[in-house]
């Protein structure tokens, strides 16, 4: 009761057909929009294919039901191949293209691997992933609050379309969809940084460098262990640990031995001196998946950029533009940013006559598609500008506001901000200095880093400079500004490094120079020391493969419950859970419990505590479900209440020593007196 609803793999068979065709489209455009190389074809097609299906995708959820949604985006993007095809070259397709085969069998390895971890990991918000998968496949796009139907959803759900078209045309649960989803896309982003590494230090060794450091790299935390102890007893005088590492209940030199056990963790857990709240290690992030999907569009733009060989090769950046607006909106904005920066640079320094090159019309036209096209961005401006469609009950108001809303304020003293630590003050030298642990060695050679991304983009490689100008937005703006959530707002710090790790590897490769050998050595030997500790979290996280879980709150039960009644429910009725989420994901339906994803409404805490029919009538609920750690805190007159004869059990499963259950009942004959 993992991978399909109805137990049959052939469910999958739709899925791939249409999978099949946006990949011939992605193809098709990589070869006759782009001045590609050989070996970059399939690999840079098939991720143009993706991206290019989940915006379609999107766009047409708007509208259209949605079978008919993840069936057309396909063929939409098989069009856009077509048409550039007609223009391109002879042959249409060039077989020799598969010549990559090994690079594809190393896609499909990676792709086990990461999809045997995340079967057996629970740790990045399932109950919001797999609950806006669950309705979305049924045509909630863009998607509501998962909670609360009364609002959209202010979140990058980008990455979850590919999810939902799993569920849809595939058959799959929401939690499977959801790994194979992360398994896919991280595989495709560490094949996407070979192939960056490849073009750039010619030659397949150092596209593997590169690869191998994108995925593993993270900060150097564990070397605190090596400073002295009095040193850091007086540092943890000055910092505490924030988020979830606040539970590990321990003063911060103490804390770094400290395992980090979580729900949803490895069954060996993670060590917190190992871990990082700034850039974790690409290979952890995959298990996130929206983070993953950032990084391979930001790839897929870096491979194309200056490539474009047809009039309307705009076009696709155009898509891989707005698609980045809804993948993950904070890495749109800082590369937005540094490209409006650089266009003013080259109209400074030409005064005035600098001709806008294709990818910057792309990035102009993407602004009304973000604006418009649903996501954290549009639901902002709603806010702001429009206001919200239903009026906001004073219970969630402030939290309603929290999260839609941008909630940036100055920060003083400045500080870094890391999301398992406190405001690291850069007034304090000790929090500085911890701080330079927590983001690593890489932060000593940013001036290097710096100066030699500028002089390439100086020689024409536009590119270079709006990567490296954005970085340092991203890097910059957190110690400035604070941000409601800190957590989030470590993802403009998390930017920057990973632009800096990908531009030291290519310095640290061809640098020549009076004191080359010391700076390359001092380099691998950091670099070295950053790809370690995500070696250690990429080792304790394949212990996860070995057991198999389903979700964190979700168990076998909730699984044969979905096989009977996912998407069968009426489009627009309600169902209680005591659990809140889990019936939202396993039913495809909404529920009302939700004033904030941490809050709960008191109408739903009243029910909770005291359910009767008519209470869940009055409150417009058609459907509660129920589990047997609910029902027994119940007394015997509220069991009664729920076993009214006007109530219909529409799907009940029992375990195999019958002393856990779910059961799924209807409201809809029972008459609110």
């Amino acid at each position: 009761m993992y991978w399909f609803r109805d137990g049959n793999p052939l469910q999958l068979l739709p899925w791939l057909g249409i999978t099949l065709v946006w990949l011939i489209g992605g193809w098709l455009i990589a070869r006759h929009a782009f001045n590609m190389e050989r070996r970059e074809r399939l690999i840079v097609g098939a991720g143009l294919g993706l991206c290019s299906y989940l915006w379609f995708a999107n766009l047409l959820g708007h509208w259209l039901p949605p079978m008919a949604t993840f069936s057309l985006a396909g063929f939409m993007v098989l069009v856009i191949g077509v048409a550039f095809a007609l223009r391109g070259e002879r042959p249409i397709l060039d077989w020799r293209d598969f010549k990559v085969w090994s690079l594809l069998l190393v896609g499909l390895l990676l792709i086990y691997i990461f999809a045997q971890i995340g079967k057996g990991l629970g740790l990045f918000d399932d109950h919001k992933n797999l609950s806006i998968i669950s309705t979305m496949a049924t045509g909630d796009i863009p998607p509501h609050f998962y909670m609360n139907p009364d609002f959209y959803f202010s979140y990058h759900y980008g990455f979850q379309l590919l999810g939902a078209s799993l569920m849809r045309l595939g058959g799959f649960f929401p939690w499977s969809a959801f790994d194979f989803s992360k398994a896919l896309v991280g595989a495709w982003s560490v094949l996407l940084a070979y192939l960056l590494g490849v073009r750039y230090l010619k030659s397949e060794f150092g596209g593997a460098i590169l690869a191998v450091v994108l995925t593993l790299a993270t900060g150097t935390r564990y070397l605190l262990l090596l400073l002295p102890p009095a040193l850091l007893i007086e540092a943890s005088s000055k910092i505490s640990l924030a988020q979830t590492s606040s539970k590990l209940g321990a003063p911060f030199f103490l804390a770094l031995t400290k395992k980090w056990a979580v729900d949803g963790g490895p069954p060996i857990p993670f060590v917190f001196g190992f871990l990082n709240g700034i850039m974790p290690p690409h290979f952890l992030t995959i298990q996130a998946g929206p983070p993953a999907l950032a990084i391979l569009i930001l790839l897929l733009v870096w491979l194309l950029a200056s490539r474009g060989n047809r009039t309307y090769s705009f076009v696709i950046f155009v898509i891989l533009f707005s698609f980045w607006a809804l993948a993950f909106e904070s890495s749109y904005a800082l590369f937005f940013t540094g490209g409006v920066l650089i266009a003013v640079y080259y109209l400074w320094k030409r005064c005035g006559t600098y001709i806008m090159r294709g990818e910057y019309y792309a990035l102009l036209l993407s602004i009304p598609f973000a604006i418009f096209q649903g996501g954290s961005i549009t639901e902002i401006l709603r806010k702001q500008i429009l206001g919200y469609e239903k009026p906001v009950p004073p219970a969630m108001k402030s939290v309603v506001e929290g999260f839609s809303f941008a909630g940036f304020s100055l920060r003083w003293p400045p500080a870094i901000i890391s999301a398992h630590l406190s405001p690291l003050r850069i007034d304090s030298p000790l929090e500085v200095l911890v701080a330079l642990f927590e983001i690593g060695p890489i932060i000593l050679f940013t001036p290097w880093i710096t100066i030699w991304a500028w002089r390439r983009f100086k020689e024409g490689n536009l590119i270079n400079g709006v990567l490296i100008l954005s970085s340092w937005i991203g890097f910059l703006v957190p110690i400035v500004l604070s941000y409601r959530s800190e957590r989030d707002i470590t993802r403009l710090s998390a930017y920057a490094l990973v632009i800096w790790m990908i531009f030291f590897v290519f310095l640290i490769w061809e640098y020549s120079g009076y004191w080359s050998k010391f700076l390359k050595v001092a380099g691998v030997t950091s670099l070295s020391l950053m790809v370690f500790g995500g070696i250690v979290i990429a080792g304790i996280s394949l212990t996860a493969a070995t057991q198999p879980i389903i979700s964190s709150g979700i168990t076998r039960l909730d699984a044969m419950i979905a096989s009977d009644v996912w998407d069968t429910l009426p489009y627009n009725d309600l169902v209680f859970d005591p659990e809140k989420w889990r019936a939202t994901t396993v039913t495809g339906r909404f529920t009302r419990a939700g004033a904030g994803i941490r809050k709960t409404l008191p109408e739903w805490e009243q029910l909770r505590a005291d359910p009767s029919i008519e209470g869940f009538l009055e409150y417009d609920f058609s459907y509660i479900y129920i589990d047997e750690e609910w029902w027994n805190e119940l007394g015997i007159e509220k069991r009664e209440a729920l076993s009214d004869p006007c109530i219909q059990i529409i799907s009940e499963h029992w375990d195999s020593d019958r002393d856990k259950f779910r059961r799924l009942i209807s409201l809809n004959g029972c008459i609110l007196q």
